[in-house]
């Protein structure tokens, strides 16, 4: 117990100097806790985004928010220090995961739109002749146990009509027609799995 008052002494010290404009006391504060945001961190942000940003550079952002926003700390404690501290490397976080489900969704819109350019090739019509034998029974077969809407999708696609052509003949919105078309060509290569997988597809 008598530890544990020393450290809020000490604690309360620092804190009353920091307050009256000493950067040096703030700097002890926050370096008390820098472990402790330090093991959140790391364990907050998972492999994939370790290996694009450091638990040390979430730990840094959080001290220099802190820096910045420090008149706005109102408690007196250590545990409400901690506490403070530890939202805002929370807020920190929500805001990475946030940004790399961004950059990540625009990844996969840009996929998809090479896939609007390349997947055509999965249709009937002209690009049949390029299929012969096996792969052009395999993508029969496959067109064949598809419903009639997404058989009619490919159509129009194979019939090199846009997309908002295509919604307009399905009366639907023209990323209606899009997302159609590609749940379409999805399921045709789940039905044949043994379709081959050229650069085209």
């Amino acid at each position: 117990m008598d530890d544990e008052d020393a450290d809020d002494r000490k604690f309360l010290k620092l804190l009353l100097a920091a307050r009256n404009g000493e950067r040096d006391a703030l700097g002890r504060l926050l370096e008390l806790l820098r472990p402790y945001l330090q093991d959140i961190a790391q364990s907050e942000l998972g492999a994939k985004l370790q290996a694009k940003v450091g638990g040390s550079d979430l730990v840094q952002q959080t001290f220099l928010e802190a820096n910045l926003d420090f008149a706005n700390f109102r408690g007196s404690k250590p545990e409400e220090w901690r506490a403070w501290l530890t939202e805002i490397l929370q807020h920190n976080l929500r805001d990475l995961y946030k940004y790399y489900r961004t950059s990540l969704k625009r990844s996969l819109l840009r996929e998809a739109a090479n896939a609007d350019r390349s997947l055509s090739a999965l249709t009937p019509g002209p690009v049949q002749t390029a299929i012969v034998g096996e792969q052009r029974q395999l993508l029969e077969q496959g067109l064949a146990r598809l419903d009639e809407a997404q058989r009619e999708v490919i159509r129009l696609r194979d019939e090199k009509m846009t997309f908002p052509e295509i919604g307009k003949r399905l009366k639907i919105s023209e990323e209606a027609a899009r997302m159609q078309w590609r749940r379409a060509v999805s399921e045709l290569r789940r039905l044949t799995p043994g379709l081959e997988d050229r650069s085209e597809f």
